[in-house]
């Protein structure tokens, strides 16, 4: 009888074993959740074999089975570590985060990135950005001790902490290390850390959360000026679960297919009618609806999705125009907008020419439209793929000019055939004598550069009169059209067609 309660007993902790596994599976590798269950499962078959047959002696190879699974499931610490920091990396972090979770243990977050290092890679080489990675790390280190800092990956670091109210002096060490320029080989380089701090109970209440917080607190602070601190709170947790279904619907737009380029025309003072077009993109979703390409576009160049985007909006461009016969029906070129990311690329110029050789385009049917941050930023990788494109006949325009410091600089130093006036700097002008003097005398500059004017935002008749006196030679907004979709552009270009046969 005794027997048959050690068998019980001993199915009954079989199967708790099993059951404590898989509700706390989150907590376990995945080699360790497949020990455990074969083990398991062996176990179970060898008590019921041994029931069967009391005579056979199967706990010694049992025990050594348990060992073996064991010795297979154990792993490895320097899987957790960052050896070349000298950190713990993300995998370790995420660990440690859900064990504190699931003890209820309060715990705070401080993460960090250190910003502009991608510009650091492409500027000085990967070897000279991982000296400043290592420089970095070594003062989280001379701060906190080592099991508190982990290396997120990319750029990015974290100090976990159960302690609070010790933030002061580390951000403050943080902030103090970052107000004088990083050395490597010869050269200074300066830096900023934009940092977020999250807590656990008080912002969130699973790892996802706290992910999602770091991501968006520290984009947060990257907009505001020197080395800013951002903590976390709700509506920080809102918007960055937002920024995570976009990111979800991006991905599923571009799998699908369901981005659209709209086209707004563009209208030619010495034609007198539309010579050209801007391509954008429009995103929409049937539970967010429209969704502004102001806040995917940011959202899309923090997660990489840019440069999949830019290469659908071109591919739809020239695809457009060679099926349409827009060259045909008096459009001579379409403008396309690069970010910042694809500036960036070296190998940008290869793709566009590919882009359009499988089209069979001509190449002046294309006008590259480049931001004052992309060519603030991308400079010597630019100009290189600039001068390539140049070659085979491909002009490109300074958008938004009128809304940065550095407008002029980049006119004079990159070889752009037109400068698109932002449309905040035309209404401006509308409104305030001063801005229309600099408007008059921007205009005018330009001019003498040699330069193809685009005035943007023109909503009303006495714009266009007032532009067209000083010298602009296109047009673009509202008061000749909204961004359309290519249907509806199409139809625009029969009605001129019509007008044009009379």
């Amino acid at each position: 009888m005794l027997f048959w309660l050690l068998y019980a007993a001993s199915l009954y902790y079989v199967a708790l074993a099993q059951y404590y596994t898989l509700q706390f599976r989150k907590f376990f590798s995945r080699g360790q959740i497949v020990s455990v269950s074969c083990y398991t499962v062996f176990c179970f078959l060898l008590i019921i074999v041994q029931m069967a047959a009391p005579n056979l002696l199967l706990t010694q190879f049992a025990v050594s089975i348990a060992v073996l699974l064991i010795y297979f499931s154990l792993e490895n610490p320097l899987n957790y570590e960052e050896k070349e920091l000298g950190t713990y990396n993300k995998t370790a972090f995420e660990k440690v985060a859900l064990e504190l979770i699931y003890s209820e243990t309060p715990f705070q977050v401080l993460g960090m990135e250190i910003e502009g290092m991608r510009y650091i890679t492409d500027a000085l080489g990967v070897e000279n950005a991982n000296r400043l990675l290592k420089q970095f790390s070594a003062l989280l280190l001379g701060i906190v001790e080592k099991e508190k800092v982990f290396f997120m990956g990319g750029h990015r670091f974290a100090i976990l902490s159960e302690r609070s109210g010790n933030w002061g002096e580390i951000i403050s060490e943080i902030q103090s290390r970052f107000s004088v320029p990083f050395l490597t080989d010869t050269v200074s380089v300066t830096m900023s850390a934009p940092m977020c701090v999250v807590a656990y109970p008080e912002n969130v209440k699973r790892l996802a959360d706290i992910m999602t917080l770091l991501d968006t607190g520290i984009a947060e602070a990257n907009q505001l000026s020197g080395t800013p601190v951002v903590y976390a709170n709700d509506e920080l947790l809102k918007k960055g679960r937002r920024e995570a279904e976009i990111v979800q619907i991006m991905k599923y737009a571009l799998h699908e297919n369901k981005f659209e380029v709209y086209y707004q025309p563009i209208y030619s003072v010495k034609k007198k009618r539309f010579v050209s077009a801007e391509a954008l993109i429009r995103l929409r979703h049937e539970d967010f609806g429209f969704i502004s390409p102001e806040e995917f576009i940011p959202i899309a160049e923090r997660n990489g999705l840019i440069l999949e985007i830019g290469e659908f909006v071109f591919c739809e461009v020239c695809r457009f125009i060679s099926e349409e016969h827009l060259l045909a029906r008096g459009i001579e070129y379409v403008d396309v907008n690069l970010s910042v990311v694809q500036c960036m690329q070296s190998t940008l110029y290869m793709q566009l020419l590919d882009i359009m050789k499988r089209f069979g385009l001509p190449y002046h049917c294309i006008n590259l439209e480049i931001t004052e941050t992309a060519a603030v930023l991308s400079q010597e990788t630019l100009i290189e793929n600039m001068d390539k494109l140049r070659e085979y006949g491909i002009n490109f325009s300074l958008d938004d000019y009128g809304t940065g410091f550095a407008n002029t600089a980049a006119v004079v130093k990159y070889p752009f055939h037109a400068v698109k006036l932002d449309k905040s700097m035309v209404w401006s002008a509308m409104e305030d004598s001063k801005a229309l003097s600099a408007l008059k005398y921007s205009i005018a500059m330009l001019k003498e550069m040699g330069m193809e004017l685009i005035a943007e935002g023109v909503e009303e008749l006495e714009q266009a009169q007032l532009l067209e006196e000083m010298g602009c030679d296109f047009f673009q907004g509202y008061y000749y059209s909204k961004p359309v979709c290519g249907a509806e552009f199409l139809e625009k270009l029969a009605q001129m067609e019509q007008q044009s046969a009379f």
